[in-house]
């Protein structure tokens, strides 16, 4: 039982940083998004469901009622994994690992963990 709840719960989040990774990976073309800052929101998007897959898993889990320290420790989750994210990015060519898309990242995924215990709270998800 205890694999199945890990599997159900925490793939979900291995899956997704996956994911990031592989797009971390792919060799940048030095091209500047179409206005200053743009780059901050598509960090904020991608690391928002990762935030929520995170928050899911951490709460449900455990099986912890505790909100504010299910956020603070996703959010510290996120934060590991976004500095994790810009070492990587630091030796792919033509990337580069930048503080701030570290914040913009752990920002999305305090968003994803608020949006995940709103809908939690509500009972408009179902684990």
């Amino acid at each position: 039982m205890r694999i199945g709840k890990f599997a159900q719960f925490w793939f979900p989040v291995i899956a997704y940083s996956a994911i990031i990774f592989g797009i971390s990976a792919i060799p940048g073309d030095g091209i500047e998004p179409g206005f200053p800052g743009l780059d901050k929101i598509f960090h904020v998007a991608e690391y928002m469901p990762y935030g929520f897959l995170v928050c899911r898993a951490l709460k449900e889990y455990f099986n912890v009622d505790k909100e504010g320290a299910i956020l603070f420790w996703t959010t510290l989750f996120v934060l590991c994994y976004g500095v994790s994210d810009e070492i990587h990015q630091y030796f792919v060519p033509l990337r580069e690992a930048d503080v701030w898309d570290v914040v913009a990242d752990t920002f999305g995924g305090f968003l994803g963990g608020l949006v995940y215990l709103n809908l939690n709270k509500k009972g408009n998800i179902g684990c």
